[in-house]
Formats: C-alpha cells, sequence, structure tokens
C-alpha cells in the first residue's frame, strides 16, 4: 500500500498510510489528527517546521501508528485521547544538530486503552534536548 502525502488535515483519517512533510506547513501550526473507530493508521511525520502542536484522538477500537524523524530543531507539542480498546505507537527519532523541545501530555481514557512511545536522539557539542514524555490513564 502506498502513502498518501496530507497537505492539510480536516477529517477523519480511516485505515491507511499517510506522510506528512513538515515543509509543507507553516510555522506554529496545527495539526488535527482524527481516526475513526475500526480503523488502522500510519502516519510517517517527517522534518516539523520550527514549532507546532499534534492533537490526536483515536475512537473505539482503532490503532494508530506515529513515526516521527526530525533533523532540524524544533518546538514540538503532541496531544492525545485514546479511547477505549485502541492503541497509539508512536517511534521519534531525532537527528537534529540543534536544541529540541519535545511535549507529550497523551490521555487513556478508557479500558484496553493503550500507547507505546519509542525515543531515539542523538547530540552533540551543545545541543539542548529536552523531551517530557506523560502518559495518563484516567479511569471513570
Amino acid at each position: 500500500m502506498d502513502y498518501t502525502c496530507l497537505t492539510k488535515i480536516d477529517k477523519k483519517l480511516v485505515t491507511g498510510k499517510y506522510i506528512i512533510n513538515g515543509n509543507d506547513f507553516d510555522r506554529g501550526c496545527s495539526y488535527e489528527i482524527d481516526i475513526e473507530t475500526n480503523n488502522q493508521v500510519s502516519i510517517v511525520i517527517l522534518n516539523i517546521n520550527e514549532e507546532a502542536t499534534i492533537n490526536f484522538k483515536t475512537e473505539k477500537d482503532s490503532l494508530l501508528k506515529m513515526s516521527f524523524l526530525q533533523e532540524k530543531p524544533c518546538k514540538i507539542s503532541i496531544n492525545g485521547e485514546i479511547l477505549g480498546n485502541s492503541n497509539v505507537v508512536c517511534y521519534y527519532a531525532d537527528f537534529t544538530s540543534g536544541d529540541v523541545s519535545l511535549k507529550t501530555n497523551i490521555n487513556l481514557m478508557e479500558e484496553n486503552s493503550e500507547c507505546i512511545w519509542n525515543l531515539s536522539s542523538l547530540t552533540k557539542d551543545k545541543d539542548n534536548k529536552e523531551f517530557d514524555v506523560s502518559i495518563y490513564h484516567k479511569s471513570k
């Protein structure tokens, strides 16, 4: 299955593979990702442009895989809600020469919701890299 390039996200995503090139978006933009019930979505996100916010929500019985490849300095905020019987798997690879700030707030909202976060980063010289990954499980 080929990847579909997203130049804007203004609808719910259904089963498929997607790619977002941060160079196609303005600095300070916001990505809204909504996965409908019973869908499996893979998104590759390349080089977010300096500063961005990503908000996502997975409806029940869904799977979202997000893979980030970052090669330039950035400030990223990721906020998510994962509903029942849904899984989110994130891979973040940082090969930036320079400063990086990544802050996540992910909420597991119902039973059997799950998030797996994988992080890899390289640093040299006086790079300042800050990763703040927070996952909350809210019960009823």
